[in-house]
């Protein structure tokens, strides 16, 4: 009985470990497309002042 508890719980953390890599890579990706859209419309902002 002991061996099926300890089971479950090493299968729940793995579970756990797995949902926060997902969650924090999500993150990650969704922070790095945010950071290219600011820089990109930055540059485009400065190359259309700097044409005018």
């Amino acid at each position: 009985m002991g061996a099926i508890v300890v089971a479950m719980v090493v299968g729940l953390v793995a579970i756990g470990l797995v949902v926060a890599l997902v969650i924090f890579s999500a993150l990650a990706l969704a922070g790095l497309k945010a950071v290219n859209a600011a820089h990109e419309s930055r540059s485009w902002f400065v190359n259309r002042r700097r044409r005018s």
